[in-house]
C-alpha cells in the first residue's frame, strides 16, 4: 500500500534528494518528479545529462542495514545474468537518511502487459537462477552483514528468532483459523526441514510481477524491489509467494520456467503450502485487532483449503 504524503513532505525529501545529486554529479538537478511508493521511501526521478536516475530515500533511520543488503545482493546476482538495476551510490552521510540512486531503467510495469506467459516463464527461469546461489546462514540477515550477532546459523533459529514461529501458531490456533489436525501437520513440515539439513541459497522474497520491467516484446530488462531477499532455503520459500496469487495456468507456466519437474513439484508442495500459512499469520493477528470479523471469515475459508477448486 502507498502512503499518502503531503507536500510540505515532498518538498522537504525533494531538498534532501537535490543535496544528494549535488554530492556525487556537482548539480542540482533542478525539478525532480516525485514517484508514490511504498511506506518508508520517499522516490524521485532525476534527469540529468549524466543520466536518469532514481533516488530512494527512506524516513527509517535503520533503513540503511536494508539498503546495504540490496546493494549487495544486486552486484552478486547480476555475475549469474540476472538483469537488475545500476546502483550508483548507498548511503547515509549527505543528508544524514538512508539513500540509494540508481540508474533508472526503461522498461514497463509487468503487471499490464499481455503476454503473461512468457513473462511469467522468464521468472521461473530467473527464480531458479537466484535460487542457485548459495550463502551463509538464515533469514535477513547474512554474507552481505558482518554483524554476526544478528544472523540465524540454522533453520531452528530462523524459525525461532526471525518469523517467531510459536507466536505464529498461537495466532492461527487462538483465531481457529485451521483445523487442529492442519495446525499439527505445519509444525510437523517445518521441522522437517531441520532434519533434512537443508544449505541456505539466495532467495528474491517478492518475485511477483508487480517486480519485473519488462520491454514491448515482453522480455524482462530488469527484476526489482529486492528488500525482502533472504537466505533460505529453496524452491518452496520463494515459490510460496511467487504462485501464491497467480491463476492455476500461470502457476504453471511459472513453474515450467523455473525447471522443476512434476515429481520434484510433489515432493515440495507441502512445504509451500506450510509457508503461506504461517506467513498469513500477521495478517489475522492485524484483521483481529480492528475486529473485522467478516474479513477473517473468509480468511479462514482460504486457509481451510475452500477456494482450492481443483481437488478432492
Amino acid at each position: 500500500m502507498v502512503k499518502e504524503r503531503s507536500a510540505e513532505e515532498i518538498n522537504e525529501y525533494s531538498e534532501m534528494a537535490n543535496s544528494v545529486m549535488k554530492e556525487l554529479f556537482g548539480k542540482k538537478s533542478g525539478k525532480l518528479q516525485y514517484k508514490p511508493a511504498g511506506q518508508t521511501n520517499f522516490v524521485f526521478e532525476a534527469n540529468l545529462p549524466d543520466g536518469d536516475f532514481i533516488i530512494r530515500i527512506s524516513t527509517a533511520k535503520d533503513k540503511i542495514e536494508s539498503f546495504k543488503k540490496e546493494q549487495w545482493v544486486l552486484e552478486r546476482v547480476k555475475k549469474e545474468g540476472i538483469p537488475v538495476a545500476e546502483i550508483i551510490e548507498v548511503g547515509n552521510e549527505v543528508v544524514k537518511m538512508p539513500y540509494m540512486v540508481q540508474k533508472k531503467i526503461k522498461g514497463q510495469d509487468a503487471l499490464y502487459h499481455p503476454d503473461k506467459k512468457k513473462i511469467l516463464q522468464q521468472m521461473g527461469e530467473y527464480n531458479s537462477i537466484i535460487n542457485k546461489i548459495h550463502t551463509n546462514d538464515f533469514g535477513k540477515t547474512f554474507d552481505w552483514s558482518d554483524d554476526d550477532s544478528s544472523k540465524n546459523k540454522t533453520w531452528e533459529d530462523f524459525l525461532k528468532n526471525e518469523i517467531e514461529i510459536e507466536s505464529r501458531l498461537a495466532i492461527l490456533e487462538k483465531n481457529k483459523m485451521v483445523s487442529a489436525e492442519s495446525l499439527k501437520k505445519l509444525s510437523e513440515y517445518l521441522q522437517r526441514i531441520n532434519e533434512l539439513n537443508l544449505q541456505p541459497v539466495l532467495n528474491h522474497g517478492d518475485m511477483r510481477r508487480k517486480n519485473v520491467l519488462v520491454n514491448d516484446k515482453a522480455e524482462i530488462v530488469a527484476i526489482i524491489d529486492w528488500e525482502e531477499s533472504c537466505s533460505s532455503i529453496a524452491p518452496a520459500w520463494d515459490l510460496s509467494i511467487a504462485l501464491h496469487d497467480l491463476a492455476v495456468d500461470d502457476k504453471q507456466f511459472y513453474l515450467e520456467g523455473y525447471g522443476i519437474t512434476s515429481k520434484e513439484y510433489r515432493e515440495i508442495f507441502e512445504t509451500i503450502k506450510a509457508f503461506n500459512l504461517i506467513n498469513y499469520a500477521p495478517i489475522i493477528k492485524d484483521l483481529v485487532k480492528r475486529k473485522e470479523k467478516h474479513h477473517l471469515e473468509f480468511y479462514k475459508l482460504r486457509l481451510s483449503g475452500c477456494f482450492d477448486l481443483y481437488s478432492l
